[in-house]
């Protein structure tokens, strides 16, 4: 009993070899049917890959380019909106501060009597049991709606009495403000502690203008 013959691998390969050397243009039809499938499927994957090159990857990289735009417009649109709000804020807070001002400046004194400024607080410092040892004033000064005039007044006298004359240079009629005082202690007994204060405060006149009207045109 005759066994069938089948081909070595070497055998095979000269086989295979031998056929791909036979293969032309004209006779590709007639080739194995694995290397058609072979020759289709390498066909595919550069129709694949060429038209992902040409085709897909311009349009995903413009879709990415849309999507870093858009990110990029929404923070600046917040950021310019937080910008807005913020300053729609300030712009509030400032027109109330103007409106305070202007009430402020309206009550304010045109002119400065500071004659009658020492005597008020040469009166203040004999009803409290003070005394008054000096009162000087400084150049005056101009801002942007009022001018304001530097004192430096120095007082001697007790504790609970310097106390009680700044509650009463308080209560003047003339707009004084305290901004800064030194007080040394002169002596001391068993009955009284004399001390000297040095007060620095500043009077104020207003200037002669509209500012209800500038405020109203803010």
């Amino acid at each position: 009993m005759n066994r069938e013959h089948r081909p070595s691998s070497s055998e095979r390969i000269a086989q295979t070899w031998r056929e791909l050397n036979s293969l032309t243009l004209d006779n590709l039809g007639a080739a194995p049917r694995w290397l058609k499938v072979l020759l289709l499927a390498l066909c595919v994957l550069f129709i694949g890959v060429f038209g992902w090159m040409l085709l897909i990857k311009p349009i995903k990289l413009e879709h990415n380019a849309l999507i870093t735009q858009e990110q990029t417009l929404t923070s600046q649109y917040a950021q310019k909106y937080a910008k807005a709000q913020q300053l729609s804020a300030i712009e509030n807070q400032t027109q109330i501060l103007n409106r305070d001002l202007a009430t402020i400046i309206e009550v304010l004194p045109t002119t400065l009597n500071m004659s009658l400024i020492v005597e008020q607080l040469h009166a203040a410092a004999m009803r409290i049991g003070v005394k008054i040892v000096d009162v000087k004033m400084q150049s005056e000064v101009e801002s942007e709606l009022f001018f304001e005039r530097g004192l430096t007044i120095t007082v001697e006298g007790g504790y609970h009495e310097m106390g009680r004359l700044l509650s009463q240079i308080s209560a003047l009629s003339v707009a004084l403000t305290f901004h800064d005082f030194d007080i040394e202690k002169l002596f001391q007994n068993s009955n009284q502690t004399k001390l000297r204060m040095t007060l620095h405060a500043k009077a104020y006149r207003a200037k002669v203008i509209n500012v209800t009207k500038e405020v109203a045109s803010d």
